[in-house]
């Protein structure tokens, strides 16, 4: 684990890649992926980590870990990084609806 970020460094293999090519997915679809990369990541058992469940309070996941998880949630769905309050998205949904919100701005460019 990181003395860094809380985050481990080494893990066990991440949930692969979405595959993009149908298009974009729903916020269920990514909701359903990004409760398999938290868990991963953050070694939680997959049932502890739900649509709902509250990032920081529920799984503590401080504000510098949360930064760095967007960041790699970001790249798993192949966007560009941005500048972002990543506290701003207190669960998977809300993450999930920022990822899709940003595929839809992308594909309309």
């Amino acid at each position: 684990m990181s003395e860094e970020n809380g985050i481990p460094d080494e893990l066990a293999p991440e949930p692969a890649v979405p595959d993009l090519s149908a298009g974009i997915p729903t916020t269920d679809q990514v909701v359903a992926d990004l409760r398999e990369f938290y868990a991963a990541v953050l070694e939680y058992p997959r049932e502890m980590v739900n649509p709902d469940t509250n990032i920081e309070f529920d799984l503590g996941v401080d504000s510098m870990q949360q930064t760095e998880l967007l960041v790699r949630v970001v790249a798993r769905y192949g966007l560009e990084p941005e500048e972002v309050n990543a506290s701003v998205y207190l669960t998977l949904t809300d993450v999930a609806d920022y990822v899709v919100d940003r595929l839809k701005s992308t594909s309309r460019t």
